[in-house]
């Protein structure tokens, strides 16, 4: 005999798109971005040695790079799949244009880190200028994304079609960025992040190596 209580079965809620991962590239690239503009915003940046100004490019530089990387997987992945989903109801043009707008910035940060690397006191004023630039529309086209785009991605995008879009983006990363990026993203990943990505043994080594330049280029943490 049967409970007619009972209440009737259902469907359990289907999962939800996990955006732990872009949540935390969103916090590194923000994170970095600030204490660059930072280090650059100072008078004393003119006066910086050559080797630590060149430490400084060449920590711009890979940023750069991670930051390109991030955002040809969001124009070239994840916007088609959320426009195939979506449809109308997001309109992605937006985003896109702020990309092109970046990577302006970015060719020319990353010339004229170059040049602060052999002249820094000629060219910290204009490296400190672009990077706020890049701060500022990173700041805004963020939290754009993660007020707009995100709650579309989790009304309209199955966690199927989500978690595929983000092992090709893992799958997609140039192997000689691998080394400064997975640190770089260890440092700025909370615990359960880090589930995220290679295990401490593994990025151990690579860790060292990112953090030996992360103090060239900021000097010893405080």
């Amino acid at each position: 005999m049967t409970n007619s209580s009972a209440p009737p079965a259902t469907d359990p809620a289907p999962a939800l798109p996990d955006l732990t991962g872009i949540r935390l590239s969103h916090r590194a690239i923000l994170g970095d971005i600030t204490r660059l503009a930072a280090l650059l915003s100072g008078a004393e940046a003119r006066m910086l040695p050559l080797a630590r100004a060149g430490a400084v490019a060449t920590y711009v530089h890979r940023y750069n790079a991670a930051v390109r990387h991030h955002h040809r997987n969001e124009d070239d992945r994840l916007w088609p799949a959320i426009a195939a989903a979506a449809g109308r109801a997001v309109d992605l043009s937006p985003y896109t244009g702020e990309h092109e707008v970046l990577d302006r910035l970015q060719d020319a940060a990353d010339l004229t880190a170059a040049r602060f690397a052999a002249d820094p006191a000629r060219h910290a004023p204009r490296l400190a200028v672009l990077l706020a630039e890049q701060r500022d529309l990173l700041v805004e086209h963020i939290d754009a994304e993660e007020q707009h785009l995100f709650p579309v991605i989790l009304r309209h995008v199955s966690a199927a079609r989500y978690a595929a879009v983000e092992n090709g983006i893992r799958g997609s990363t140039p192997p000689e960025l691998v080394p400064w990026m997975q640190p770089w993203l260890w440092r700025y990943a909370t615990a359960d992040e880090r589930r995220l990505l290679p295990p401490a043994p593994v990025i151990g080594p690579l860790l060292a190596a990112y953090t030996d330049g992360e103090t060239q280029a900021f000097g010893p943490a405080r």
